[in-house]
C-alpha cells in the first residue's frame, strides 16, 4: 500500500527510513496489534489466576487447589529426578565402556612389554660374551698404546738429553778440578773461557766476560730449544745488525715488537722515557756484554766509570742466572734454586743440568708399580712429579706427554723459591758495589805502622795497582788478599802496610 504523502510502499519503509507521519503510523500498526494481543492474553491469565485463588470450592475431579498444586509440584520433581537418572545412567554406561577399552589396552601393552623383556634378556645373554671380548681387546689396545706412548716419550727424552750434551761438548763446556790445601775446587769453562761465579766478577776482564756470556747464552738457548722449553726471560742471540747477546725481562719477553740493539756505554742507562716505555710493554733488552774494546779493562772500572751501565749489566746476568735456575727447577733439579748465591754459580748449575746422570725410565716404572695408588689409577698420564725429578728432557712445552704447562707442573714451577729475577739482581749488585768500595783498602801491621817512631797525621798516598786478577787465587777475594809486588818478596818498605785508606789518583 502506497503512502498518500510520500507515495512509498510499506515494504520500502524499513530500507529507506521514515520521512512522514503516515509512514510512521503504518510502521507502528503491527507492533501495536501484537502488543494488544499480548495484553489480552495477560488479562485472561490474570482473571483465571484470580478465579482459581479465590474459589473455595472443589475443582475438577473433586480436588482442591492446594492438592492440585502439590500434585503438579510432585510431578515436576519426579520428572526432574527421572531426567537426572537417565543422564547418570548414560554417564555410567560411557565410563564402563572407557574402562573396558583401557583394560584391553593395558593387557595388550603388558603382553608387549613381556615380549620385549624376553627379547632383551636374550640379547643380553647373547652379547655378554661379545662385550667381554671387545672390552678385553680395548684394554689390550689401550695398554699397548700407553706402552708405545711411554716408549716414544722415553726415546724423545733420551734424544733431548743427547742433543743437549752434544751441544755442550761442541761448545767445549768443561769441568776442571784443582786441589789446594786439601780442598778440591771445581772450575767450569766454555769455549776456553772460565765461567766465574757472578759474585766474583769484579776483577774479571770485560772482553773475557763478554765472550764467555756470548757462548754461554748460545748454549743455554740450544738446550732450551732441544728440550722444547720456553725460558721465562727471552734471550736474543747475535745476528745481522745485532752483534751481541741480550736478554729481556719476563714482562717484555716474546712480544711482536721489533727489538733494537741497546748499544753500549751510557746508552744502557735507564732513562725516564725508557722506564715509561717498559711499563707500557715495549721490549727493552738487558745487555749480556760490558766494557769497551780495551782488553785490559776490568768490570770494576766500568762500574766506576758508568754506574748506570754497570747496574744494567748486573740485571742482565741476573736474568741469565734466573733462566738457568728456572730451567733446572722445571726439569726436577734442585741445583741453583735454593738461594741467590747458588744461582750465581751459573757454570756449576748448567753443568749439573746437562751432565748429571738421569734416573732411568725402567727404574721410574718399577717405583711407580710398587705404589698401590698408582696401580689403581693407571691412566694415560705423566709420571708423578716426585718420581720424574732429576730427568733432563722429562718435561717440555712441546709434547703432550709430561706437558710442562699442566696443572701439576705449573704448581711445581710456581713453587720456585727464586720467583723473581730481582731476588738475584738486588743482592748481587749490592755485594759487588760493597766489594768495589773496599778495593782500595790494604792491610798494614801495627808494628809496621809504629816502626821507626813514624807517625801519620794524615793518610798515606800509595799508588794504586791495576787489578787484573793475576795476584789472587781462587779461595781469596780482592778484599782479603794481601798486596803483592812485582818482585814477589816479603821485603816491603816501611809505612806501606796496615789499614790505610788509599787516596784516589788520576789514572790513565
Amino acid at each position: 500500500m502506497e503512502c498518500d504523502i510520500c507515495a512509498r510502499k510499506g515494504s520500502d519503509l524499513t530500507q529507506v527510513g521514515l520521512h512522514c507521519a503516515s509512514c510512521a503510523r503504518t510502521a507502528l500498526y503491527a507492533p501495536r496489534l501484537e502488543q494488544g494481543r499480548i495484553l489480552l492474553e495477560k488479562a485472561s491469565l490474570n482473571s483465571k489466576i484470580e478465579t482459581s485463588t479465590r474459589s473455595d470450592g472443589a475443582l475438577e475431579g473433586g480436588r482442591s487447589l492446594p492438592q492440585i498444586w502439590k500434585t503438579e509440584v510432585s510431578r515436576i520433581k519426579a520428572s526432574d529426578v527421572r531426567d537426572r537418572l537417565q543422564q547418570e545412567q548414560r554417564s555410567i554406561t560411557l565410563l564402563r565402556e572407557d574402562i573396558a577399552r583401557m583394560k584391553d589396552e593395558v593387557s595388550r601393552k603388558r603382553m608387549q612389554l613381556e615380549s620385549d623383556w624376553a627379547e632383551l634378556k636374550t640379547v643380553r645373554t647373547t652379547l655378554a660374551g661379545q662385550d667381554k671380548g671387545h672390552t678385553d681387546k680395548l684394554n689390550e689396545s689401550t695398554a699397548k698404546g700407553l706402552k708405545n706412548f711411554n716408549s716414544m716419550h722415553e726415546a724423545s727424552v733420551e734424544t733431548r738429553a743427547y742433543l743437549c750434551r752434544e751441544a755442550a761438548t761442541l761448545l767445549r763446556l768443561r769441568q776442571r778440578k784443582t786441589r789446594r790445601s786439601d780442598q778440591v775446587r771445581e772450575h767450569y769453562l766454555i769455549a776456553g773461557w772460565q765461567i766465574p761465579d757472578l759474585r766474583s766478577i769484579s776483577n774479571c776482564k770485560c772482553t773475557e766476560v763478554t765472550a764467555m756470556l756470548a757462548t754461554y747464552s748460545h748454549l743455554l738457548c740450544l738446550v732450551a730449544f732441544y728440550l722444547g722449553v720456553r725460558l721465562p726471560a727471552e734471550i736474543t742471540l747475535p745476528r745481522r745488525d745485532y752483534p751481541l747477546a741480550t736478554v729481556n725481562t719476563p714482562s717484555t719477553s716474546y712480544t711482536s715488537a721489533k727489538i733494537e740493539f741497546p748499544g753500549s756505554g751510557s746508552f744502557l742507562a735507564m732513562t725516564e722515557l725508557s722506564k715509561r716505555n717498559e711499563t707500557k710493554g715495549a721490549s727493552r733488552p738487558r745487555p749480556l756484554f760490558t766494557g769497551s774494546d780495551d782488553k785490559d779493562e776490568l768490570i770494576s772500572h766500568v762500574a766506576k766509570r758508568d754506574p748506570s751501565a754497570f747496574k744494567f749489566f748486573v740485571e742482565g746476568i741476573s736474568l741469565l742466572a734466573w733462566n738457568v735456575s728456572w730451567l733446572c727447577h722445571s726439569q726436577g733439579f734442585s741445583i741453583g734454586t735454593e738461594s741467590w748465591t747458588d744461582a750465581c754459580d751459573i757454570g756449576h748449575n748448567l753443568w749439573q743440568l746437562i751432565f748429571a746422570p738421569n734416573r732411568s725410565p725402567a727404574l721410574l716404572r718399577a717405583i711407580s708399580s710398587r705404589d698401590p695408588r698408582q696401580r689403581q689409577t693407571s691412566r694415560i698420564s705423566t709420571p708423578p712429579a716426585d718420581l720424574a725429578s732429576g730427568q733432563l728432557g722429562g718435561f717440555s712445552h712441546a709434547s703432550a706427554h709430561s706437558f710442562l704447562g699442566s696443572s701439576t707442573r705449573s704448581s711445581h714451577i710456581r713453587a720456585l723459591r727464586l720467583s723473581k729475577y730481582n731476588m738475584i739482581s738486588d743482592p748481587l749488585r749490592k755485594l759487588l758495589e760493597n766489594e768495589m768500595k773496599n778495593l782500595e783498602w790494604e792491610v798494614l801491621g801495627q808494628d809496621e805502622i809504629l816502626d821507626g817512631a813514624e807517625t801519620f797525621d794524615e793518610a798515606v798516598v800509595v799508588r794504586a795497582r791495576a787489578m787484573d786478577g793475576k795476584g789472587y787465587n781462587d779461595t781469596r777475594s780482592i778484599v782479603t788478599t794481601k798486596a803483592h809486588h812485582e818482585d814477589q818478596s816479603n821485603n816491603r818498605p816501611k809505612g806501606t802496610s796496615g789499614w790505610t785508606k788509599v787516596k784516589e789518583k788520576n789514572r790513565e
